[in-house]
């Protein structure tokens, strides 16, 4: 009697799932290549697109200053346009020449290109900077240019803020300790990216200068304040882990003194 149970009820399993097999819908090989179609035809209208809002710096000069160390030796490569900073909360972007000059103006942002309508109420800036999501970068081309910009900071400040801060941060990290030279500048200085310097009984606070005016410039210059507004002019020069600091001779014009030098611990 148990036998011819359990033969009835294989036999019924197997019914249903033949019935099941013979009823279900035949595959469309249409259906899985239209949908992922569809996926690819909606993507680039639902990506969200990156923020370009920060620091941009000509990738040129960076590049120089990555082999040489030496903003001064690399300041050809800031011209014509040294660092874009964009401020899309703002809806602005600011052009720098060199670092001595620079303009301000509105800018109206389609997919992944900024156009700068005007500059301080100067139409002629009719710039349009493409940005490359793979790279990265920030491609202008315009009347003949062809630059590329690097982000080094999404932190909207002053011009040349966040380009002294990547010097810091990829030249001048570290402790250096005094090895010759005055004692007074500090038996060891470390620089930090908030503008102050450790170390030195004399000075607190320092800026790395950009943008070359009025002090004599043969060398990468560098201000040491001794207050808030008072500071000490030097010529700084770093090779390898050894940093010197010089002095210009005004009683002899382009006469260098060595006032220290120091090497990275």
């Amino acid at each position: 009697m148990k036998t011819n149970t359990i033969k009835s009820t294989l036999l019924l399993v197997l019914a249903f799932a033949a019935f099941s097999c013979a009823n279900e819908p035949e595959a469309n090989s249409n259906d899985a290549p239209d949908s992922a179609l569809d996926s690819l035809i909606e993507l680039p209208e639902s990506r969200v697109l990156d923020t370009l809002t920060g620091h941009w710096v000509k990738k040129d000069y960076l590049e120089a200053l990555q082999n040489s160390s030496n903003p001064f030796g690399s300041q050809d490569k800031l011209l014509p346009i040294s660092e874009v900073v964009v401020d899309e909360t703002k809806g602005t972007l600011q052009l720098v020449f060199g670092y001595n000059e620079g303009c301000s103006g509105t800018l109206e942002r389609k997919g992944d290109s900024l156009l700068l309508r005007s500059c301080d109420g100067n139409s002629d800036y009719n710039y349009v900077f493409e940005y490359d999501p793979f790279t990265r970068e920030l491609l202008l081309t315009a009347d003949g240019l062809s630059l590329r910009f690097t982000r080094i900071s999404t932190k909207i400040e002053e011009a040349g803020k966040a380009m002294q801060q990547w010097l810091v941060q990829n030249k001048l990290s570290g402790v250096f300790k005094l090895v010759d030279g005055d004692a007074p500048l500090g038996s060891s200085l470390q620089f930090g990216t908030n503008g102050f310097v450790r170390g030195s009984s004399k000075y607190n606070k320092f800026k790395l200068v950009l943008g070359y005016g009025s002090y004599p410039a043969f060398n990468s210059v560098i201000w040491l304040y001794k207050g808030a507004n008072s500071f000490d002019p030097f010529y700084w020069e770093l090779q390898g882990d050894s940093l010197t600091f010089s002095r210009f001779r005004e009683d002899m014009p382009d006469l260098f003194e060595t006032a220290a030098v120091y090497v990275r611990q």
